[in-house]
């Protein structure tokens, strides 16, 4: 072989590594590729973004990005993002919607997802209050015979979960759906070390009737 027939052989090869890789990033999910990574300092463990419900509280939009240690010591962490598209329906999960995989963030946006959480009071170290049309919705983690939650609305048990693991720190928010029938309760889970994000449908409780006239 030639120089010049070696050199024209590696160019050769070159491009078609180069369209390889045009056609690979063209098929990667646009938030996939521009998702902006999570800080530097950032914990080991999950978190998530909630991008809201369609307007009929059929589906809902999130993200949830886990990081997670290089395999080789003094490399960057490793990100790994999930880009998700569920359906609910009773307060659970039931589906996977066309935009998973694809970029949740602007589809929901684009189609005025409501991203709307319920105010919430911390009533003490193990219990937290949201209120959604003024009916109060209670939040409870129990970590003395082992790391739990229930979460209810008056006598009535909404959602009850145990933990694996043993956390130091939660905090909750609450997204009702619009028309305030299910919510997702997102929780942030602190081992001391690592964060991990939870994320939870619910049913809600009609809501009370209107008086007579």
């Amino acid at each position: 072989m030639t120089h010049a027939g070696g050199l024209r052989r590696l160019a050769r090869a070159a491009l078609a590594a180069a369209s390889a890789a045009l056609t690979v990033a063209a098929l990667l999910p646009v938030s996939a590729r521009a998702l902006p990574p999570a800080p530097a300092d950032a914990p080991y463990g999950s978190r998530i973004a909630f991008w809201g419900w369609s307007n009929d509280s059929r589906w809902i939009a999130y993200t949830r990005t886990r990081r997670r240690p290089a395999p080789v010591r003094h490399q960057e962490p490793i990100d790994e993002v999930q880009l998700m598209h569920r359906q609910v329906k009773g307060g659970e999960l039931t589906g996977f919607g066309t935009m998973t995989g694809g970029d949740v963030e602007a589809w929901a946006r684009a189609h005025d997802y409501v991203v709307g959480p319920a105010r919430v009071t911390r009533e003490n170290d193990e219990s937290w209050r949201f209120v959604v049309d003024g009916r109060p919705i209670e939040l409870a983690v129990r970590v003395a015979d082992g790391v739990s939650f229930t979460v209810r609305a008056g006598d009535e048990v909404l959602l009850e979960h145990r933990f694996d693991k043993v956390y130091v720190g939660v905090t909750p928010a609450l997204y009702p759906s619009p028309d305030r029938r299910q919510a997702i309760l997102i929780l942030s889970l602190d081992t001391g070390w690592i964060i991990d994000a939870g994320l939870y449908p619910l049913k809600l409780p009609p809501p009370p009737a209107a008086p007579a006239a």
